[in-house]
């Protein structure tokens, strides 16, 4: 994911904030303004993902708001979606830079790198299996 260029082709203002939770993004109602806000209390690894989850938000469910808030479910549901696209952005973004074949990554090491949830580890396991 070349985030700079997300940013721009979707006109994503990113701020970086002193704050408690790791980040959010907002769009105004009429969908012209859109918000990422990343803390500064985190490591730029926990930056780097949570701009990459909050950018999969705009990019992906920007008119689906009223869904996100609507149940737990249905919030646990997106957020999930989003973790799957986040995953699959992190294994993408680590071979092009380590050059390391996908059958060669130790996905362990991979989810302990990124501070990805053990929930996810089939999930890391298939993306890596699949990469294209």
């Amino acid at each position: 994911m070349d985030v700079r260029n997300i940013v721009k082709q979707l006109n994503i203002s990113v701020n970086y904030i002193d704050m408690d939770k790791p980040g959010y993004a907002t769009i105004s109602a009429d969908k012209r303004l859109k918000f990422v806000f990343i803390s500064t209390r985190y490591p730029a690894r926990v930056q780097k993902v949570t701009l990459i989850h909050e950018l999969e938000h705009i990019a992906m469910q920007s008119g689906q708001t009223a869904l996100y808030h609507a149940t737990v479910s249905a919030k646990m549901k997106m957020e999930s979606e989003i973790n799957r696209c986040v995953v699959y952005e992190l294994v993408d973004d680590y071979i092009k830079h380590t050059g390391v074949e996908p059958e060669y990554i130790n996905y362990v090491d991979f989810m302990q790198l990124n501070d990805i949830s053990a929930d996810y580890e089939s999930f890391v396991k298939e993306t890596i299996k699949n990469y294209k």
